[in-house]
């Protein structure tokens, strides 16, 4: 097993579990989590009101549920506190949150440019047929992908890459947790084999920059304006959930488009664009990810050699 210096933040949290969890509970606790907080919720709320036409703040209870989960299973179970699934080092959360989610925005606006100009589709401005509560609810929406993104780091970077990185290391770690991210959108609207691609790329790059932040901030930003930008902003599919409510833009794919370039059904996040898009940023955050794993790794000789003086 990993010694606890050999891992960089955000992983190294896994090493405050007084009774840490293996890879193959921590992967059926990860599913559960998200599956019992996404059902259950929606069994609760029929029951009370004979509908599953749930409304918008319900996507807040549901993925607050998968959040509550994780932290009852590691502040019980595990017996650490929340904070170590990657929620340290507040100083830096500022900086990493606006870097995150304008990063967000930014891929997303250059993946929505690269269709219109390839002719796959146009880009037209609604923000002026907007209503007043189409305003209100898009602003709402900020929060409500906040929520919903961040249960989604905590459960994906947070609790599954760790318990993977404590049996495999990190290396390991980053793989896995990417495909058990792509495993669990699996039954969206309009999966297929580019989608699927591009989940893995996504997971992958989620998990680089964790650790290259080492903290999850800067991710559940990214994840959040990523999946925000898509429906409010620019008015598309999001993993194959069609957008609802009015968009400051309004994006329409050819009807004689190539489905690689427009993503089909799925949206744009199925399309080959995305893959370049995320391609290159993978590319990007491999490097400062691998430097972080090596410091940890010089830093271990002297941690231990710190403990045996000490003891």
């Amino acid at each position: 097993m990993p010694r606890p210096t050999t891992l960089p933040a955000p992983l190294s949290g896994t090493f405050a579990a007084k009774r840490p969890t293996g890879f193959i509970l921590g992967t059926i606790i990860a599913v559960v989590a998200v599956f019992g907080g996404l059902i259950g919720s929606s069994m609760v709320y029929s029951m009370i009101t004979g509908t599953m036409d749930a409304p918008a703040w319900m996507t807040i209870v549901a993925f607050g549920a998968i959040a509550l989960i994780i932290f009852l299973w590691v502040r019980f179970k595990e017996g650490r506190k929340f904070s170590t699934l990657g929620f340290t080092n507040a100083t830096r959360a500022p900086r990493q949150i606006l870097l995150g989610a304008g990063t967000g925005v930014g891929l997303v606006a250059i993946s929505m440019v690269l269709l219109a100009l390839t002719g796959q589709g146009s880009i037209s401005w609604t923000a002026g047929a907007m209503t007043g509560s189409q305003w209100l609810m898009l602003v709402a929406w900020i929060a409500i992908f906040g929520v919903q993104s961040s249960a989604e780091e905590i459960a994906m970077r947070g609790f599954a890459m760790q318990s993977y990185a404590r049996s495999f290391g990190a290396p390991v770690a980053i793989v896995l947790q990417a495909v058990l991210f792509a495993a669990l959108h699996g039954q969206n609207d309009g999966m297929n084999v580019l989608p699927i691609i591009n989940l893995l790329l996504v997971g992958l790059v989620l998990g680089c920059w964790a650790i290259r932040d080492g903290a999850l901030w800067g991710v559940c930003a990214f994840h959040a304006a990523w999946n925000w930008s898509q429906s409010w902003l620019f008015g598309a599919a999001v993993s194959g959930q069609s957008s609802k409510g009015g968009s400051i833009f309004t994006t329409t794919t050819s009807e004689s488009g190539n489905a690689l370039l427009t993503g089909g059904t799925f949206g744009i996040e199925g399309s080959i664009i995305v893959t370049l898009v995320l391609a290159a940023m993978l590319a990007l955050l491999v490097r400062p990810a691998v430097r972080k794993l090596r410091e940890a790794r010089v830093a271990a000789p002297a941690a231990d050699s710190a403990a045996v003086a000490g003891a």
